[in-house]
C-alpha cells in the first residue's frame, strides 16, 4: 500500500505528469534500483 500511496502523492503534486509518466518511471527505478523497492507491481494496473 505504501507504494500506491507515493504513486498518489506523486501524480496530486505534479498534475501536469500523465499516469503513464509515472508508471514508466516507477518502473524505471524499480528496475534500474531493486534493492530500494519493497514491492513488485503489475504496472499496467497502476493506471
Amino acid at each position: 500500500m505504501e507504494h500506491w500511496a507515493k504513486i498518489g502523492e506523486i501524480m496530486e503534486d505534479n498534475p501536469d505528469l500523465s499516469c503513464e509518466f509515472v508508471r514508466q518511471v516507477s518502473k524505471c527505478l524499480e528496475l534500474a534500483f531493486p534493492f530500494l523497492c519493497h514491492c513488485k507491481v503489475d504496472y499496467m494496473d497502476i493506471c
